[in-house]
C-alpha cells in the first residue's frame, strides 16, 4: 500500500448557537470559536490505499461521514485502511481544524492524537485515550476524561472536572470549582476563584493563589504546597504520615478566626512533605 495525503473543506450554516461532535480515531482536532454563524470543517488526511482512486474514495467516505441539521454538526470518522506495517510512517489518520461560533456547546471522543479547544461560550465535554488536551478560555463547564496524556486548562469561566490516568495536569484561571483526579502525574492549580478538590496516588500536588473556597488536597507519593498570600485566612488541616509539615503563615492553634466562618484547606500526603508557603 502506498501513502496519499487528502484534504477537504466544508462549510455548514448552523446559527449563532451550534453543537458539535466530533468522532476521531487518530489525529489532531482543533476547535476554535469565533463571531460566526456557522461551522468550517478543515480536514486533512494521511491514507493508504493501493492506487491514487481507492484513496480518492476513502477520502469521499470521511467527507460523508460529516452529518449537519439545523444547529448540530456532527462528525463521525470512519475506520480507515491502514497498512499492515505503520512503525515508521505512522497510521492512517485525519487531522480536523474546526472552526465555530463562539456559542458552541462541543463534544469530542478521540482515541489517539492531540484536542485543542479555545474561545467558545458552550460547556466542553472531552475523552480521549492517548494524547494531549489543551482547553483555553471556555465560559461553561468543562469535563475531561484521559488515559495517557498531558491536559491543560486556562480561562475556565465555569467548574473543570478533569480525570485522568498518566499525565501532568495543569489549571490556571479557573473562575467556577475544580475537581481533578489522576492516578500517575504532577498536577498543578493556581488563580482559582472557588474551591478544589485535587487527589493523585505519584507526584506532586502545588497550589497557588487566593483561597478562594474550600481545599482538599491530596496524594500518596508526592509533596504537597500551598502558595497564598500573607493575608490569607483559613482553617488548615494537614497531616503528611512520612514527612514533615510546615507553615510560613502563622498558624493559631484550632484555626478559630473572626469575621464569619473560614475557607477550610485540608492537605494529605502519605509519603511527602507539605509546605504552606506565602506568594
Amino acid at each position: 500500500m502506498d501513502e496519499f495525503r487528502r484534504s477537504f473543506v466544508r462549510t455548514f450554516a448552523t446559527g449563532p448557537k451550534c453543537r458539535l461532535l466530533v468522532e476521531n480515531r487518530n489525529g489532531l482536532v482543533s476547535v476554535r470559536g469565533h463571531d460566526v454563524a456557522e461551522v468550517t470543517v478543515r480536514a486533512n488526511a494521511r491514507l493508504y490505499a493501493d492506487a491514487a482512486g481507492e484513496a480518492d474514495r476513502e477520502a469521499e467516505r470521511i467527507e460523508r461521514s460529516i452529518a449537519h441539521e439545523g444547529d448540530r454538526v456532527d462528525i463521525h470518522t470512519p475506520d480507515l485502511e491502514q497498512p499492515r506495517f505503520f512503525f515508521f510512517a505512522g497510521p492512517a489518520r485525519v487531522d480536523y481544524e474546526i472552526a465555530v461560533p463562539k456559542e458552541t456547546a462541543l463534544s469530542v471522543e478521540a482515541r489517539n492524537g492531540r484536542v485543542e479547544v479555545r474561545n467558545i461560550a458552550g460547556a466542553v465535554e472531552i475523552e480521549t485515550r492517548n494524547g494531549g488536551v489543551r482547553v483555553a478560555e471556555v465560559a461553561r463547564p468543562i469535563r475531561i476524561l484521559t488515559r495517557n496524556g498531558r491536559v491543560e486548562v486556562t480561562g475556565a469561566g465555569a467548574s473543570v472536572d478533569v480525570r485522568s490516568t498518566n499525565g501532568a495536569v495543569s489549571i490556571e484561571r479557573s473562575a467556577g470549582g475544580v475537581t481533578v483526579e489522576t492516578t500517575n502525574g504532577p498536577l498543578t492549580l493556581s488563580d482559582a476563584a472557588a474551591g478544589a478538590k485535587l487527589k493523585t496516588t505519584n507526584g506532586p500536588i502545588h497550589y497557588r493563589g487566593q483561597v478562594g473556597g474550600d481545599l482538599e488536597i491530596e496524594t500518596v507519593n508526592g509533596p504537597v504546597r500551598l502558595a497564598v498570600p500573607r493575608e490569607s485566612r483559613f482553617q488548615l488541616d494537614a497531616e503528611s504520615r512520612f514527612g514533615p509539615v510546615w507553615s510560613d503563615l502563622p498558624v493559631r492553634q484550632d484555626g478559630s478566626e473572626g469575621g464569619g466562618a473560614a475557607r477550610r484547606v485540608r492537605l494529605r500526603s502519605v509519603v511527602g512533605p507539605i509546605h504552606i508557603a506565602t506568594l
